[in-house]
């Protein structure tokens, strides 16, 4: 590599392989292998007294690559151009015998760098930076006419640091890079989430913001395409989110299925119960203090304590988990234990609470509001008669309800439905039951509702809950994050305590008389998750496909369904396109995130990966590769003494720091023994001596024998100091 590093200048070199290695991301494979045969060629004509044979072949293969040019690229394309300017380049490489040359050389390559700027336009920073930086370096380098010597020494010198210093940073950047915690949240909410005095602008029009006073049938599926934030919760650090128990953000609580308009014209809607207006209403048999609170309850499991920051809705209620055992300022716990503010949500709202995952509630229902969950509305006659059916089913059953319940599962897991999330909306009248018994396609809030008629019309008081579910984890920290794409609605139903009390125990009796029954939430998409969680669209493709085609209603809800399927599938499934080696490098490593720390820690026998965990090991990484960069200089120059004339130098320093003549950190030894001289003139001659003796010894050419007496005197002179 000498002769042709002699030949061509380093920078030059670097220039011509920057530019290739731009031209081979566009390019097929097969011109990574071309570009490597013709690069070798150039090497090796370098060093071959003979290079008219390899400037041969190096042509024969700028002939080949045209052919593949012509037959592989559109032609003619910048592509293509880039592909045929990179094989003359180095071709030009194998024949050099002026300046000139290099010249050439330089052009095409800064030909070669326009064309890969408007090529990789997603790069197009990243590489004006480096090209220019390349191109500016090698101008200067080849305008400059030196020694051949000369240029070999300083391109062999270049080289060996430039090695050097990749070889040293590329493991501190490999370990940085797998070390560093991702967090995926904009800086703004990260620090109001570690609690910085960050302002956050109040939005003066908050209506459509979240769940409202009304959920219609599109409330819900709208909300999930949205990635607006909800809230910001800092869970315990041991707290880990699982699938089979999802977290329930607990929100407005509907009691009133309500119906409007007629024809095409209606509208079928959730509200809040009447009074809800009414802030007395609002609180009225609701839960005011924390004491309250674990009065109204016989068990609690799964406590734990969690801060919230609640973003801006307009409305009263507070996001919290299942039920509160903590209440925060200002706010209290409704009789359909919701957990609401006294004034609207306008602004940024913190607050601190605890809640419980697991619970037995033994504070007695008032009736009023066990007749409110009865009320069936005026339409929507198949599902009215399917729940009584259900009733009069199990009629004779001991657990009733557990019954009924168990049942609607299995109706629904066995009816071929499809949870999507569909843009088509519901019209005309009786909605609920084109979904149920029709078109079978639906999102959460389609489920919930059904269901909950369902158990309305089998005497099962039951009412329906919005809020979110689930949340996605910030990096490796304990903090979780809430977006409108996380709402989902569910259904609680009043379930006996049948199956839960058994023993005639004086503490059961009391608690049987004092409490009925328990509210059970029952989400519907839980029962559907089975169905389509490997593969939803052709699962659900062949139930459409084995759904009976007897009745034209059937006919119609297959081709319903089918239309969806293929609207989902083109949606959901862009087309692939063929991505080059650097695409997939660059998606690899911008999806290096926390999921895959988190695999690669569980390989290395870390079961729990947290934020810190991933700074104490970068830190004794970092700490383990210097110590070991040291040592290993350390090795590499052992036995390696200074001149003797230089430690003699440096002990004469000191002596004379002691004495109060300390050397300045840029001072040579003439210059610091003149000033020496200047301090003690009584021994101005002697320092005179000093500094012509050290000088001769390090730059004068002298024999062994005038060496050992030149540095006699040296320790002599110094001596007498």
């Amino acid at each position: 590599m000498k002769k042709i590093l002699a030949q061509l200048p380093l920078s030059l070199t670097l220039f011509v392989v920057f530019n290739t290695l731009l031209s081979l991301i566009s390019l097929p494979s097969i011109f990574i292998i071309l570009a490597l045969v013709i690069m070798s060629t150039a090497v090796y004509a370098s060093n071959n007294k003979k290079p008219t044979v390899m400037l041969i072949i190096a042509y024969i293969l700028v002939f080949i690559g045209l052919v593949l040019i012509w037959q592989s690229l559109e032609f003619p394309s910048l592509i293509a151009l880039s592909a045929v300017i990179m094989l003359l380049s180095w071709a030009k490489a194998c024949e050099i015998k002026s300046s000139r040359d290099h010249k050439v050389i330089w052009l095409l390559s800064t030909v070669l760098l326009t064309i890969n700027i408007l090529l990789l336009s997603q790069y197009q920073l990243i590489i004006a930076i480096l090209g220019l930086s390349f191109l500016l370096v090698s101008a200067v380098s080849i305008s400059q006419n030196l020694p051949t010597k000369i240029n070999t020494a300083i391109n062999k010198l270049l080289a060996i640091r430039l090695l050097l210093l990749t070889l040293t940073s590329l493991p501190f950047a490999l370990i940085l890079f797998i070390t560093l915690p991702r967090i995926n949240l904009p800086m703004q909410e990260l620090g109001l989430a570690m609690g910085l005095p960050i302002a956050v602008q109040p939005q003066e029009n908050l209506i459509g913001k979240g769940l409202g006073k009304e959920l219609d049938f599109s409330g819900i599926s709208e909300r999930a395409q949205s990635d607006s934030r909800v809230l910001l919760a800092t869970l315990p650090a041991d707290f880990t989110l699982t699938n089979k128990q999802p977290l329930y953000w607990r929100g407005p609580v509907y009691w009133r299925y309500n119906v409007e308009g007629e024809g095409e014209q209606t509208q079928e809607k959730w509200l809040l119960r009447k009074d809800f207006t009414i802030r007395s209403k609002r609180q009225y048999n609701g839960f005011g203090s924390n004491k309250a609170l674990q009065k109204m309850t016989s068990k609690r499991a799964n406590t734990f304590e969690y801060s919230v920051i609640l973003m801006p809705h307009g409305e009263y209620w507070l996001y919290g988990l299942d039920l509160p055992a903590s209440l925060t300022g200002e706010s209290y716990l409704s009789q359909d234990y919701q957990l609401l503010s006294i004034r609207t949500v306008d602004n940024m709202w913190r607050y601190k609470i605890s809640s419980s995952l697991n619970y037995q509630i033994s504070a007695k229902e008032p009736q009023a509001q066990l007749n409110l969950g009865l009320q069936y509305p005026s339409n929507n006659p198949q599902i009215k008669a399917l729940g009584q059916q259900w009733a009069k089913q199990f009629v004779n059953s001991k657990q009733t309800a557990t019954d009924i319940i168990k049942h609607a599962e299995l109706f629904f897991k066995q009816g071929k439905y499809l949870y999507t999330n569909n843009n088509e909306p519901y019209s005309g009248q009786n909605q609920l039951d084109q979904f149920l018994f029709n078109r079978k396609v639906g999102y959460s809030q389609h489920y919930a509702s059904a269901l909950t008629l369902l158990l309305r019309a089998a005497n099962i008081p039951a009412r329906l809950v919005a809020g979110y579910r689930g949340a996605d984890k910030v990096g490796l920290t304990n903090l979780y994050t809430v977006n409108e794409s996380h709402a989902h609605a569910w259904v609680e139903a009043y379930v006996p305590f049948e199956k839960l009390i058994k023993s005639d125990s004086s503490q059961n009796q009391a608690l049987s008389q004092q409490a009925a029954g328990h509210w059970l939430r029952i989400d519907p998409a839980l029962w559907l998750a089975d169905l389509f969680s490997s593969n939803p669209e052709q699962g659900a493709e062949q139930r459409a496909e084995q759904e009976s085609p007897a009745t034209t209603d059937g006919v119609a809800s297959n081709k319903a369904q089918k239309q969806i399927i293929k609207q989902s599938k083109n949606n959901s499934k862009p087309k692939q396109q063929s991505t080059s080696w650097l695409d997939n490098l660059n998606q690899w490593t911008l999806n290096f995130d926390a999921k895959k720390q988190s695999t690669l820690a569980s390989k290395l026998a870390i079961k729990q990966l947290l934020w810190w965990h991933l700074v104490a090991i970068a830190f004794t990484l970092l700490l383990l590769l210097t110590l070991s960069i040291y040592l290993s200089l350390r090795y590499l120059n052992r036995g390696k003494k200074l001149p003797a004339h230089v430690q003699v130098y440096h002990k004469l320093c000191k002596k004379l720091s002691k004495k109060g003549i300390t050397r300045l950190p840029y001072e040579g030894a003439q210059s610091y023994f003149t000033r020496c001289a200047s301090e003690q003139s009584l021994q101005a001659h002697r320092f005179q001596q000093l500094s012509s003796t050290y000088l001769t010894l390090a730059y004068g050419k002298l024999n062994e024998q005038e060496q050992k007496n030149a540095l006699s005197q040296f320790k002599r002179l110094a001596a007498e100091i």
